[in-house]
């Protein structure tokens, strides 16, 4: 017979181990923060060209491009080594996420833009009742640097009535 708090015991302990192990063996490892993006970062991130068709709505899936612009605020040049875009709320429509390793530096006072390609599919009758009436989509971009600095910024996405 199985005893399941022997099991959870010897589990939470090789968990600490691990944990323990990691810290003493991080000295190559960059401490990363998270921020949500403001005007004055070193990076300004803004969402291009995209509009959701209302088809979506009614039942078939439907491609849509947007452009994720990266400006760079800096004196110094900003690597993106990842972005990821994805649903922020629950609504009529369900995104599936955009996630893409990159290597591409952007040179002060200059912008990079990256073509996301994503599937927005209308949502279980469920999901769309707890949603709100109005016709936007919230997405979420995160830009990850090689510094490990992670800048987020939600934007309301207009979705075409017809």
């Amino acid at each position: 017979m199985i005893d399941f708090n022997e099991v959870i015991a010897r589990r939470a302990t090789i968990a600490a181990l691990l944990v323990v192990a990691a810290c003493s063996s991080s000295s190559s490892i960059v401490e990363s923060h998270t921020y949500v993006n403001q005007p004055g970062d070193p990076i300004e991130i803004s969402v291009e060209g995209v509009n959701v068709d209302h088809r979506a709505m009614q039942g078939s899936d439907q491609p849509f491009s947007l452009r994720v612009v990266v400006a760079n605020n800096s004196d110094l040049d900003v690597t993106v080594t990842r972005l990821n875009v994805f649903q922020d709320s629950v609504g009529p429509l369900i995104v599936d996420p955009f996630n893409a390793g990159f290597d591409v530096t952007v040179e002060p006072a200059k912008e990079h833009g990256f073509d996301v390609k994503m599937i927005a599919r209308p949502a279980s009758e469920k999901s769309a009742m707890y949603s709100n009436s109005s016709l936007t989509m919230a997405l979420r971009v995160v830009v990850t640097l090689s510094t490990g600095d992670r800048y987020m910024q939600q934007f309301d996405i207009p979705m075409s009535p017809r």
